[in-house]
Protein backbone atom coordinates (compact mmCIF):
# COMPACT_ATOMS: atom_id res chain seq x y z
CA UNK A 1 0.00 0.00 0.00
CA UNK A 2 1.32 3.46 -0.86
CA UNK A 3 2.35 5.80 1.95
CA UNK A 4 -0.55 8.16 1.23
CA UNK A 5 -3.19 5.43 1.47
CA UNK A 6 -1.57 3.87 4.53
CA UNK A 7 -1.49 7.26 6.27
CA UNK A 8 -5.16 7.82 5.47
CA UNK A 9 -6.11 4.40 6.78
CA UNK A 10 -4.03 4.98 9.90
CA UNK A 11 -5.84 8.28 10.40
CA UNK A 12 -9.21 6.52 10.25
CA UNK A 13 -8.16 3.93 12.83
CA UNK A 14 -6.65 6.59 15.10
CA UNK A 15 -9.79 8.71 14.86
CA UNK A 16 -11.89 5.69 15.77
CA UNK A 17 -9.74 4.80 18.79
CA UNK A 18 -9.95 8.41 19.98
CA UNK A 19 -13.75 8.18 19.80
CA UNK A 20 -13.87 5.12 22.04
CA UNK A 21 -13.79 7.22 25.22
CA UNK A 22 -17.03 8.97 24.30
CA UNK A 23 -18.60 5.71 23.15
CA UNK A 24 -17.57 4.08 26.42
CA UNK A 25 -19.17 6.85 28.48
CA UNK A 26 -22.42 6.44 26.55
CA UNK A 27 -22.42 2.68 27.11
CA UNK A 28 -21.65 3.12 30.81
CA UNK A 29 -24.54 5.56 31.24
CA UNK A 30 -26.92 3.13 29.55
CA UNK A 31 -25.57 0.22 31.60
CA UNK A 32 -26.13 2.24 34.79
CA UNK A 33 -29.79 2.74 33.84
CA UNK A 34 -30.14 -0.97 33.15
CA UNK A 35 -28.49 -1.86 36.49
CA UNK A 36 -30.92 0.43 38.31
CA UNK A 37 -33.83 -1.28 36.60
CA UNK A 38 -32.41 -4.68 37.50
CA UNK A 39 -32.05 -3.69 41.16
CA UNK A 40 -35.67 -2.49 41.13
CA UNK A 41 -36.66 -5.83 39.58
CA UNK A 42 -38.29 -4.11 36.60
CA UNK A 43 -39.12 -5.94 33.37
CA UNK A 44 -36.26 -5.13 30.99
CA UNK A 45 -38.04 -6.12 27.81
CA UNK A 46 -39.43 -2.63 27.17
CA UNK A 47 -36.56 -0.63 28.66
CA UNK A 48 -35.31 1.89 26.09
CA UNK A 49 -31.83 1.93 27.65
CA UNK A 50 -31.48 -1.79 26.89
CA UNK A 51 -32.42 -1.38 23.22
CA UNK A 52 -30.16 1.68 22.93
CA UNK A 53 -27.24 -0.20 24.45
CA UNK A 54 -27.88 -3.15 22.13
CA UNK A 55 -27.89 -0.84 19.13
CA UNK A 56 -24.60 0.82 20.12
CA UNK A 57 -22.96 -2.54 20.84
CA UNK A 58 -24.16 -3.81 17.45
CA UNK A 59 -22.48 -0.87 15.71
CA UNK A 60 -19.32 -1.36 17.75
CA UNK A 61 -19.13 -5.03 16.76
CA UNK A 62 -19.25 -4.12 13.07
CA UNK A 63 -16.93 -1.13 13.02
CA UNK A 64 -14.25 -2.29 15.49
CA UNK A 65 -13.66 -5.58 13.73
CA UNK A 66 -13.68 -3.94 10.30
CA UNK A 67 -10.99 -1.50 11.47
CA UNK A 68 -8.81 -4.36 12.65
CA UNK A 69 -9.46 -3.98 16.39
CA UNK A 70 -10.18 -7.67 16.64
CA UNK A 71 -10.33 -8.05 20.43
CA UNK A 72 -12.77 -5.18 20.82
CA UNK A 73 -14.83 -6.41 17.88
CA UNK A 74 -15.08 -9.91 19.31
CA UNK A 75 -16.06 -8.61 22.76
CA UNK A 76 -18.79 -6.43 21.24
CA UNK A 77 -19.96 -9.24 18.95
CA UNK A 78 -20.30 -11.65 21.90
CA UNK A 79 -22.55 -9.21 23.76
CA UNK A 80 -24.48 -8.35 20.58
CA UNK A 81 -25.20 -12.01 19.79
CA UNK A 82 -26.25 -12.73 23.37
CA UNK A 83 -28.61 -9.75 23.53
CA UNK A 84 -30.12 -10.69 20.16
CA UNK A 85 -30.79 -14.21 21.42
CA UNK A 86 -32.50 -12.89 24.56
CA UNK A 87 -34.56 -10.49 22.45
CA UNK A 88 -35.70 -13.27 20.09
CA UNK A 89 -36.65 -15.43 23.07
CA UNK A 90 -39.13 -12.75 24.09
CA UNK A 91 -39.39 -13.45 27.82
CA UNK A 92 -37.88 -11.58 30.77
CA UNK A 93 -34.28 -11.87 31.97
CA UNK A 94 -33.67 -14.58 34.57
CA UNK A 95 -30.78 -14.58 37.05
CA UNK A 96 -28.54 -16.57 34.71
CA UNK A 97 -29.25 -14.14 31.86
CA UNK A 98 -28.36 -11.15 34.03
CA UNK A 99 -25.11 -12.71 35.21
CA UNK A 100 -24.08 -13.52 31.63
CA UNK A 101 -25.10 -10.05 30.45
CA UNK A 102 -23.02 -8.37 33.15
CA UNK A 103 -19.99 -10.56 32.44
CA UNK A 104 -20.08 -9.83 28.71
CA UNK A 105 -20.56 -6.11 29.30
CA UNK A 106 -17.61 -5.97 31.72
CA UNK A 107 -15.43 -7.78 29.16
CA UNK A 108 -16.41 -5.22 26.53
CA UNK A 109 -15.79 -2.28 28.85
CA UNK A 110 -12.36 -3.63 29.70
CA UNK A 111 -11.49 -4.15 26.05
CA UNK A 112 -12.34 -0.52 25.27
CA UNK A 113 -9.72 0.60 27.81
CA UNK A 114 -6.85 -1.25 26.14
CA UNK A 115 -7.04 -0.42 22.45
CA UNK A 116 -3.84 0.85 20.81
CA UNK A 117 -3.23 1.99 17.27
CA UNK A 118 -0.45 -0.57 16.82
CA UNK A 119 -2.90 -3.40 17.58
CA UNK A 120 -4.99 -2.81 14.46
CA UNK A 121 -4.65 -5.95 12.36
CA UNK A 122 -5.77 -4.08 9.25
CA UNK A 123 -2.85 -1.65 9.59
CA UNK A 124 -0.44 -4.48 10.29
CA UNK A 125 -1.62 -6.35 7.21
CA UNK A 126 -1.40 -3.36 4.90
CA UNK A 127 1.96 -2.24 6.29
CA UNK A 128 3.45 -5.69 5.76
CA UNK A 129 1.96 -6.40 2.36
CA UNK A 130 3.34 -3.44 0.50
CA UNK A 131 0.57 -4.06 -1.98
CA UNK A 132 -0.57 -1.23 -4.24
CA UNK A 133 -3.83 0.54 -3.65
CA UNK A 134 -6.83 -1.18 -5.12
CA UNK A 135 -7.95 0.29 -8.39
CA UNK A 136 -9.22 -0.63 -11.81
CA UNK A 137 -7.09 -3.51 -13.09
CA UNK A 138 -4.98 -2.63 -16.11
CA UNK A 139 -7.17 -3.10 -19.13
CA UNK A 140 -4.47 -4.14 -21.54
CA UNK A 141 -6.96 -4.74 -24.31
CA UNK A 142 -8.53 -1.29 -24.38
CA UNK A 143 -7.08 0.38 -27.48
CA UNK A 144 -5.94 3.97 -27.29
CA UNK A 145 -7.92 6.54 -29.22
CA UNK A 146 -5.16 6.53 -31.86
CA UNK A 147 -4.89 2.72 -32.15
CA UNK A 148 -5.10 1.87 -35.84
CA UNK A 149 -2.56 -0.88 -36.65
CA UNK A 150 -3.35 -4.54 -37.27
CA UNK A 151 -0.29 -6.77 -37.10
CA UNK A 152 -0.56 -9.94 -39.20
CA UNK A 153 1.90 -12.81 -39.37
CA UNK A 154 3.16 -13.50 -42.91
CA UNK A 155 1.35 -16.83 -43.45
CA UNK A 156 -1.99 -15.23 -42.62
CA UNK A 157 -1.23 -12.29 -44.91
CA UNK A 158 -0.56 -14.74 -47.74
CA UNK A 159 -3.88 -16.51 -47.15
CA UNK A 160 -5.86 -13.25 -46.96
CA UNK A 161 -4.20 -10.73 -49.28
CA UNK A 162 -7.37 -8.61 -49.36
CA UNK A 163 -7.13 -7.76 -45.65
CA UNK A 164 -5.50 -4.34 -46.17
CA UNK A 165 -8.19 -3.31 -48.66
CA UNK A 166 -10.92 -4.55 -46.35
CA UNK A 167 -9.70 -2.77 -43.23
CA UNK A 168 -8.45 0.54 -44.64
CA UNK A 169 -11.94 2.17 -44.86
CA UNK A 170 -12.21 1.69 -41.09
CA UNK A 171 -9.00 3.61 -40.45
CA UNK A 172 -6.99 0.42 -39.85
CA UNK A 173 -3.53 -0.19 -41.30
CA UNK A 174 -2.38 -3.78 -41.87
CA UNK A 175 1.31 -4.58 -41.33
CA UNK A 176 3.10 -7.92 -41.69
CA UNK A 177 5.17 -8.94 -38.65
CA UNK A 178 7.17 -12.15 -38.30
CA UNK A 179 7.67 -13.97 -35.00
CA UNK A 180 11.30 -12.87 -35.04
CA UNK A 181 10.30 -9.23 -35.45
CA UNK A 182 7.79 -9.50 -32.62
CA UNK A 183 10.39 -11.03 -30.30
CA UNK A 184 12.93 -8.32 -31.12
CA UNK A 185 10.52 -5.38 -30.96
CA UNK A 186 8.62 -6.27 -27.78
CA UNK A 187 10.70 -6.76 -24.61
CA UNK A 188 8.90 -9.01 -22.13
CA UNK A 189 9.64 -6.77 -19.15
CA UNK A 190 8.02 -3.69 -20.68
CA UNK A 191 4.39 -3.45 -19.59
CA UNK A 192 3.31 -1.26 -22.52
CA UNK A 193 6.03 -0.88 -25.16
CA UNK A 194 5.59 2.21 -27.34
CA UNK A 195 5.53 -0.08 -30.37
CA UNK A 196 2.18 -1.43 -29.16
CA UNK A 197 0.56 1.94 -28.50
CA UNK A 198 -1.02 2.03 -31.96
CA UNK A 199 -1.81 -1.70 -32.29
CA UNK A 200 -5.44 -2.80 -32.06
CA UNK A 201 -4.98 -6.56 -32.69
CA UNK A 202 -2.47 -9.24 -33.79
CA UNK A 203 -3.60 -11.98 -36.22
CA UNK A 204 -1.75 -15.30 -36.43
CA UNK A 205 -2.24 -18.98 -37.22
CA UNK A 206 -3.36 -21.45 -34.58
CA UNK A 207 0.07 -23.09 -34.72
CA UNK A 208 1.84 -19.82 -33.91
CA UNK A 209 -0.71 -18.63 -31.34
CA UNK A 210 1.13 -19.85 -28.25
CA UNK A 211 4.40 -18.23 -29.32
CA UNK A 212 2.71 -14.97 -30.29
CA UNK A 213 0.69 -14.85 -27.07
CA UNK A 214 3.83 -15.37 -24.96
CA UNK A 215 5.47 -12.41 -26.71
CA UNK A 216 2.41 -10.16 -26.61
CA UNK A 217 1.68 -11.00 -22.92
CA UNK A 218 -1.98 -9.87 -23.13
CA UNK A 219 -0.91 -6.32 -23.92
CA UNK A 220 -3.18 -6.26 -26.98
CA UNK A 221 -5.68 -8.86 -28.25
CA UNK A 222 -4.41 -11.84 -30.25
CA UNK A 223 -6.70 -13.61 -32.73
CA UNK A 224 -5.82 -17.07 -34.04
CA UNK A 225 -7.04 -18.74 -37.23
CA UNK A 226 -7.18 -22.55 -37.36
CA UNK A 227 -9.29 -25.63 -37.96
CA UNK A 228 -9.22 -27.24 -34.48
CA UNK A 229 -12.31 -25.82 -32.81
CA UNK A 230 -12.51 -28.40 -30.01
CA UNK A 231 -13.01 -27.36 -26.40
CA UNK A 232 -9.51 -28.57 -25.55
CA UNK A 233 -8.01 -26.39 -28.29
CA UNK A 234 -10.01 -23.39 -27.16
CA UNK A 235 -8.94 -23.91 -23.54
CA UNK A 236 -5.29 -24.01 -24.64
CA UNK A 237 -5.79 -20.82 -26.64
CA UNK A 238 -7.49 -19.09 -23.72
CA UNK A 239 -4.72 -20.22 -21.36
CA UNK A 240 -2.14 -18.71 -23.71
CA UNK A 241 -4.04 -15.42 -23.81
CA UNK A 242 -5.67 -15.70 -27.24
CA UNK A 243 -8.89 -13.66 -27.44
CA UNK A 244 -10.54 -15.35 -30.40
CA UNK A 245 -10.28 -18.46 -32.58
CA UNK A 246 -11.56 -18.24 -36.16
CA UNK A 247 -12.19 -21.05 -38.65
CA UNK A 248 -10.92 -20.93 -42.25
CA UNK A 249 -11.94 -20.30 -44.96
CA UNK A 250 -12.45 -16.89 -43.46
CA UNK A 251 -14.43 -13.97 -44.81
CA UNK A 252 -12.95 -10.60 -44.01
CA UNK A 253 -16.24 -9.59 -42.43
CA UNK A 254 -15.74 -12.27 -39.76
CA UNK A 255 -12.48 -10.64 -38.74
CA UNK A 256 -14.22 -7.28 -38.70
CA UNK A 257 -17.03 -8.65 -36.53
CA UNK A 258 -14.59 -10.05 -33.97
CA UNK A 259 -12.51 -6.88 -34.06
CA UNK A 260 -15.71 -4.96 -33.48
CA UNK A 261 -16.54 -7.04 -30.40
CA UNK A 262 -13.03 -6.77 -28.94
CA UNK A 263 -12.62 -3.05 -29.47
CA UNK A 264 -16.07 -1.74 -28.57
CA UNK A 265 -15.64 1.12 -26.12
CA UNK A 266 -16.04 -0.03 -22.54
CA UNK A 267 -18.05 1.79 -19.92
CA UNK A 268 -15.24 3.43 -17.96
CA UNK A 269 -17.43 5.55 -15.69
CA UNK A 270 -16.50 5.20 -12.01
CA UNK A 271 -18.68 2.65 -10.23
CA UNK A 272 -21.28 4.43 -8.10
CA UNK A 273 -21.96 2.87 -4.69
CA UNK A 274 -24.62 3.97 -2.21
CA UNK A 275 -23.81 2.81 1.34
CA UNK A 276 -26.58 2.93 3.96
CA UNK A 277 -25.25 2.36 7.50
CA UNK A 278 -25.94 4.19 10.73
CA UNK A 279 -22.37 3.73 12.05
CA UNK A 280 -20.32 6.77 10.95
CA UNK A 281 -16.99 5.07 11.67
CA UNK A 282 -17.79 2.03 9.56
CA UNK A 283 -19.23 4.21 6.79
CA UNK A 284 -16.05 6.28 6.74
CA UNK A 285 -13.86 3.18 6.55
CA UNK A 286 -15.88 1.56 3.77
CA UNK A 287 -16.09 4.86 1.91
CA UNK A 288 -12.30 4.98 2.02
CA UNK A 289 -12.06 1.40 0.73
CA UNK A 290 -14.47 2.12 -2.13
CA UNK A 291 -12.63 5.31 -3.09
CA UNK A 292 -9.30 3.50 -2.89
CA UNK A 293 -10.68 0.94 -5.35
CA UNK A 294 -11.60 3.65 -7.87
CA UNK A 295 -15.30 3.78 -7.00
CA UNK A 296 -17.45 6.76 -6.00
CA UNK A 297 -19.29 6.20 -2.69
CA UNK A 298 -22.33 8.06 -1.39
CA UNK A 299 -22.99 7.43 2.32
CA UNK A 300 -26.37 7.71 4.04
CA UNK A 301 -26.88 7.31 7.83
CA UNK A 302 -30.38 5.93 7.29
CA UNK A 303 -32.71 5.00 4.41
CA UNK A 304 -34.76 8.18 4.96
CA UNK A 305 -33.55 9.83 1.72
CA UNK A 306 -32.58 6.64 -0.12
CA UNK A 307 -35.12 6.94 -2.94
CA UNK A 308 -34.08 10.51 -3.71
CA UNK A 309 -30.43 9.41 -3.67
CA UNK A 310 -31.11 6.50 -6.02
CA UNK A 311 -32.70 8.92 -8.46
CA UNK A 312 -29.88 11.45 -8.38
CA UNK A 313 -26.86 9.13 -8.11
CA UNK A 314 -28.09 6.22 -10.27
CA UNK A 315 -25.86 3.79 -8.37
CA UNK A 316 -24.47 0.54 -9.70
CA UNK A 317 -24.75 -1.14 -6.27
CA UNK A 318 -26.45 -0.43 -2.93
CA UNK A 319 -24.77 -1.68 0.26
CA UNK A 320 -27.37 -1.84 3.02
CA UNK A 321 -27.04 -2.41 6.77
CA UNK A 322 -29.44 -5.09 7.96
CA UNK A 323 -30.27 -3.54 11.36
CA UNK A 324 -30.75 0.21 11.80
CA UNK A 325 -32.87 2.25 14.23
CA UNK A 326 -36.50 2.18 13.03
CA UNK A 327 -35.45 0.52 9.79
CA UNK A 328 -35.15 -3.11 8.76
CA UNK A 329 -32.78 -3.58 5.83
CA UNK A 330 -34.82 -6.48 4.48
CA UNK A 331 -37.97 -4.35 4.40
CA UNK A 332 -36.07 -1.51 2.71
CA UNK A 333 -34.89 -3.97 0.06
CA UNK A 334 -38.47 -5.14 -0.54
CA UNK A 335 -39.57 -1.51 -0.96
CA UNK A 336 -36.78 -0.83 -3.46
CA UNK A 337 -37.70 -3.92 -5.47
CA UNK A 338 -41.28 -2.61 -5.83
CA UNK A 339 -39.94 0.10 -8.19
CA UNK A 340 -39.49 -1.37 -11.70
CA UNK A 341 -36.33 0.56 -12.55
CA UNK A 342 -34.60 -0.88 -9.47
CA UNK A 343 -35.80 -4.45 -9.93
CA UNK A 344 -32.30 -5.61 -10.90
CA UNK A 345 -30.24 -3.11 -8.89
CA UNK A 346 -27.62 -5.14 -6.96
CA UNK A 347 -28.21 -5.06 -3.18
CA UNK A 348 -25.56 -6.22 -0.70
CA UNK A 349 -26.54 -6.67 2.96
CA UNK A 350 -24.16 -6.06 5.87
CA UNK A 351 -25.08 -7.60 9.21
CA UNK A 352 -23.75 -9.03 12.44
CA UNK A 353 -26.50 -11.67 12.33
CA UNK A 354 -24.78 -14.91 11.33
CA UNK A 355 -27.82 -17.18 11.47
CA UNK A 356 -28.20 -19.19 8.23
CA UNK A 357 -31.96 -18.57 8.10
CA UNK A 358 -31.36 -14.81 8.17
CA UNK A 359 -28.96 -15.07 5.23
CA UNK A 360 -31.43 -17.18 3.26
CA UNK A 361 -34.24 -14.72 3.97
CA UNK A 362 -32.09 -11.81 2.78
CA UNK A 363 -31.27 -13.56 -0.48
CA UNK A 364 -34.91 -14.61 -0.95
CA UNK A 365 -36.06 -11.00 -0.54
CA UNK A 366 -33.90 -9.80 -3.40
CA UNK A 367 -30.45 -9.40 -1.90
CA UNK A 368 -27.50 -10.27 -4.14
CA UNK A 369 -25.09 -10.93 -1.30
CA UNK A 370 -25.00 -11.09 2.47
CA UNK A 371 -21.79 -10.26 4.37
CA UNK A 372 -21.19 -10.60 8.07
CA UNK A 373 -19.71 -7.87 10.22
CA UNK A 374 -16.92 -7.25 10.87
CA UNK A 375 -16.43 -6.90 7.15
CA UNK A 376 -13.14 -6.85 5.27
CA UNK A 377 -13.36 -3.56 3.37
CA UNK A 378 -11.05 -4.69 0.57
CA UNK A 379 -13.09 -7.89 0.12
CA UNK A 380 -16.31 -5.87 0.06
CA UNK A 381 -14.86 -3.49 -2.54
CA UNK A 382 -13.88 -6.42 -4.76
CA UNK A 383 -17.32 -7.99 -4.40
CA UNK A 384 -19.09 -4.69 -5.11
CA UNK A 385 -16.97 -4.15 -8.24
CA UNK A 386 -17.86 -7.62 -9.53
CA UNK A 387 -21.57 -7.06 -8.88
CA UNK A 388 -21.46 -3.63 -10.53
CA UNK A 389 -19.69 -4.84 -13.67
CA UNK A 390 -22.09 -7.76 -14.00
CA UNK A 391 -25.06 -5.41 -13.61
CA UNK A 392 -23.62 -3.03 -16.20
CA UNK A 393 -23.18 -5.91 -18.63
CA UNK A 394 -26.81 -6.91 -18.06
CA UNK A 395 -28.02 -3.34 -18.56
CA UNK A 396 -25.96 -3.09 -21.73
CA UNK A 397 -27.71 -6.15 -23.12
CA UNK A 398 -31.06 -4.57 -22.31
CA UNK A 399 -30.37 -1.21 -23.98
CA UNK A 400 -28.17 -2.29 -26.90
CA UNK A 401 -28.87 -3.89 -30.23
CA UNK A 402 -27.62 -7.47 -30.24
CA UNK A 403 -26.11 -7.39 -33.73
CA UNK A 404 -24.29 -4.07 -33.75
CA UNK A 405 -23.74 -3.31 -30.08
CA UNK A 406 -25.24 0.15 -30.58
CA UNK A 407 -28.07 1.58 -28.49
CA UNK A 408 -31.46 0.20 -29.43
CA UNK A 409 -34.45 2.32 -30.48
CA UNK A 410 -35.82 3.01 -26.99
CA UNK A 411 -32.37 3.76 -25.59
CA UNK A 412 -31.36 6.20 -28.33
CA UNK A 413 -34.65 8.10 -27.96
CA UNK A 414 -34.14 8.24 -24.19
CA UNK A 415 -30.58 9.48 -24.72
CA UNK A 416 -31.87 12.10 -27.17
CA UNK A 417 -34.15 13.50 -24.46
CA UNK A 418 -31.19 13.71 -22.08
CA UNK A 419 -28.92 15.36 -24.66
CA UNK A 420 -31.59 17.89 -25.65
CA UNK A 421 -32.03 18.93 -22.00
CA UNK A 422 -28.25 19.14 -21.62
CA UNK A 423 -27.85 21.21 -24.77
CA UNK A 424 -30.51 23.67 -23.61
CA UNK A 425 -28.87 23.98 -20.19
CA UNK A 426 -25.33 24.41 -21.53
CA UNK A 427 -26.45 26.41 -24.57
CA UNK A 428 -24.56 24.33 -27.09
CA UNK A 429 -25.67 23.10 -30.54
CA UNK A 430 -26.93 19.59 -31.17
CA UNK A 431 -27.53 17.69 -34.41
CA UNK A 432 -29.62 14.58 -34.97
CA UNK A 433 -28.85 12.41 -38.00
CA UNK A 434 -30.87 9.54 -39.45
CA UNK A 435 -28.96 7.13 -41.71
CA UNK A 436 -30.57 4.54 -43.95
CA UNK A 437 -28.79 2.01 -46.18
CA UNK A 438 -29.68 2.27 -49.86
CA UNK A 439 -31.27 -0.76 -51.56
CA UNK A 440 -30.61 -2.87 -48.48
CA UNK A 441 -33.41 -5.31 -49.32
CA UNK A 442 -31.62 -6.22 -52.53
CA UNK A 443 -28.48 -7.06 -50.52
CA UNK A 444 -30.45 -9.55 -48.43
CA UNK A 445 -32.26 -10.93 -51.49
CA UNK A 446 -29.09 -11.28 -53.57
CA UNK A 447 -26.47 -12.36 -51.04
CA UNK A 448 -28.51 -13.56 -48.06
CA UNK A 449 -29.23 -12.22 -44.60
CA UNK A 450 -25.72 -13.07 -43.39
CA UNK A 451 -24.42 -10.57 -45.92
CA UNK A 452 -26.95 -8.03 -44.71
CA UNK A 453 -25.84 -8.52 -41.13
CA UNK A 454 -22.21 -8.04 -42.19
CA UNK A 455 -23.10 -4.75 -43.87
CA UNK A 456 -24.92 -3.52 -40.76
CA UNK A 457 -21.96 -4.49 -38.59
CA UNK A 458 -19.56 -2.75 -40.95
CA UNK A 459 -21.58 0.47 -40.79
CA UNK A 460 -21.79 0.35 -36.99
CA UNK A 461 -18.02 -0.08 -36.77
CA UNK A 462 -17.40 2.78 -39.21
CA UNK A 463 -19.69 5.06 -37.20
CA UNK A 464 -17.84 4.26 -33.97
CA UNK A 465 -14.48 4.71 -35.66
CA UNK A 466 -15.32 8.07 -37.28
CA UNK A 467 -17.36 9.69 -34.51
CA UNK A 468 -16.25 11.03 -31.13
CA UNK A 469 -16.81 9.22 -27.85
CA UNK A 470 -19.17 12.04 -26.84
CA UNK A 471 -21.45 11.38 -29.82
CA UNK A 472 -24.32 8.92 -29.32
CA UNK A 473 -25.03 6.18 -31.87
CA UNK A 474 -28.04 3.87 -32.06
CA UNK A 475 -29.87 1.51 -34.35
CA UNK A 476 -33.45 2.60 -34.83
CA UNK A 477 -34.41 -0.70 -36.44
CA UNK A 478 -33.72 -2.60 -39.65
CA UNK A 479 -31.19 -0.68 -41.73
CA UNK A 480 -31.85 2.70 -40.07
CA UNK A 481 -29.37 4.27 -37.64
CA UNK A 482 -29.50 7.43 -35.51
CA UNK A 483 -26.64 9.67 -34.40
CA UNK A 484 -26.63 12.49 -31.85
CA UNK A 485 -23.77 14.87 -32.67
CA UNK A 486 -23.12 16.65 -29.38
CA UNK A 487 -21.97 20.28 -29.33
CA UNK A 488 -22.03 20.31 -33.13
CA UNK A 489 -23.53 23.04 -35.37
CA UNK A 490 -25.47 21.99 -38.44
CA UNK A 491 -22.74 22.83 -40.98
CA UNK A 492 -20.21 20.69 -39.12
CA UNK A 493 -22.79 17.94 -38.69
CA UNK A 494 -23.38 17.82 -42.43
CA UNK A 495 -19.63 17.70 -43.04
CA UNK A 496 -19.12 14.81 -40.61
CA UNK A 497 -22.00 12.75 -41.98
CA UNK A 498 -20.92 13.36 -45.56
CA UNK A 499 -17.41 12.08 -44.80
CA UNK A 500 -18.96 8.95 -43.30
CA UNK A 501 -21.14 8.52 -46.39
CA UNK A 502 -18.10 8.72 -48.65
CA UNK A 503 -16.04 6.31 -46.54
CA UNK A 504 -18.85 3.76 -46.37
CA UNK A 505 -19.33 3.79 -50.13
CA UNK A 506 -15.68 2.71 -50.53
CA UNK A 507 -15.98 -0.40 -48.35
CA UNK A 508 -15.77 -3.65 -50.31
CA UNK A 509 -18.09 -6.13 -48.63
CA UNK A 510 -17.33 -9.81 -49.19
CA UNK A 511 -19.52 -12.88 -48.74
CA UNK A 512 -18.97 -16.35 -50.22
CA UNK A 513 -16.50 -14.96 -52.71
CA UNK A 514 -18.83 -12.17 -53.88
CA UNK A 515 -17.66 -8.58 -53.45
CA UNK A 516 -20.03 -5.62 -53.50
CA UNK A 517 -20.49 -2.08 -52.22
CA UNK A 518 -23.41 -0.40 -50.46
CA UNK A 519 -24.25 3.29 -50.11
CA UNK A 520 -26.24 5.22 -47.54
CA UNK A 521 -28.52 8.24 -47.38
CA UNK A 522 -28.79 10.63 -44.46
CA UNK A 523 -30.98 13.41 -43.12
CA UNK A 524 -29.67 15.83 -40.48
CA UNK A 525 -31.75 18.10 -38.23
CA UNK A 526 -30.57 20.73 -35.75
CA UNK A 527 -31.88 21.52 -32.29
CA UNK A 528 -31.72 25.21 -33.15
CA UNK A 529 -34.50 24.59 -35.68
CA UNK A 530 -37.04 23.05 -33.31
CA UNK A 531 -37.14 25.39 -30.30
CA UNK A 532 -37.28 24.63 -26.58
CA UNK A 533 -40.70 23.01 -26.18
CA UNK A 534 -41.34 19.53 -24.87
CA UNK A 535 -41.68 18.14 -28.39
CA UNK A 536 -38.04 18.84 -29.28
CA UNK A 537 -37.04 15.18 -29.63
CA UNK A 538 -40.03 14.11 -31.78
CA UNK A 539 -39.46 17.22 -33.89
CA UNK A 540 -35.76 16.42 -34.36
CA UNK A 541 -36.62 12.87 -35.43
CA UNK A 542 -39.42 14.00 -37.76
CA UNK A 543 -37.32 16.66 -39.47
CA UNK A 544 -34.37 14.30 -39.93
CA UNK A 545 -36.71 11.66 -41.33
CA UNK A 546 -38.16 14.16 -43.81
CA UNK A 547 -34.63 15.12 -44.93
CA UNK A 548 -33.75 11.43 -45.26
CA UNK A 549 -36.82 10.88 -47.44
CA UNK A 550 -35.75 13.80 -49.64
CA UNK A 551 -32.23 12.34 -49.91
CA UNK A 552 -33.70 9.06 -51.12
CA UNK A 553 -35.89 10.89 -53.62
CA UNK A 554 -32.87 12.85 -54.88
CA UNK A 555 -31.13 9.67 -55.99
CA UNK A 556 -29.75 8.26 -52.72
CA UNK A 557 -26.10 8.23 -51.58
CA UNK A 558 -26.42 11.78 -50.29
CA UNK A 559 -26.72 13.82 -47.08
CA UNK A 560 -29.35 16.55 -46.76
CA UNK A 561 -30.14 19.11 -44.08
CA UNK A 562 -33.65 19.25 -42.67
CA UNK A 563 -35.74 22.31 -43.36
CA UNK A 564 -36.44 24.18 -40.11
CA UNK A 565 -39.95 24.55 -38.71
CA UNK A 566 -41.78 27.61 -39.93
Amino acid sequence: MSGTHLNRLQGLVEKYINSLGERQETLRALYAQISTAIDAQRDLRHLSALSDLHHDVHKLAGSAGSLGLDGLGQAAASLDVYMSAIQRRGDSFNDSDLAQFRALYQALDGSMNTQRLSESSILQAHSASGSPALGDPLDAHAPLASASDVWVLPDIMEQYPALPTLLEPFGLTVSAKSLEQLALDLPLNDLQPPQLSSVVVVLCSQQDADSVARIIQRRVPVLAIGTDQSLQARVLMARAGVQGLLTPPLEGQEILALLDRLTRPKDNRPIQVVLVDDDPALSELLSYQFSNAGMTPTCLPSPQTLLETLGSVQPDVVVLDRNMPRWDGFEVAMAIRQIPQYATLPLVFLTADKRPDSRLRGLALGGDDYLHKPVDGAHLATLVRARALRARALREKIVTDGLTGLLNHAAIVHEAQHQVALAHRLKWPLCFALVDLDHFKSVNDTYGHQAGDSVLTALSRLLRQRLRRSDIIGRMGGEEFAILLVDTPIDKGLEVMNSIREAFSQIKHSINGHRFTVTLSCGVSALASVGHDGDAVPSLIRLADEALYQAKAAGRNTVLMARPNT
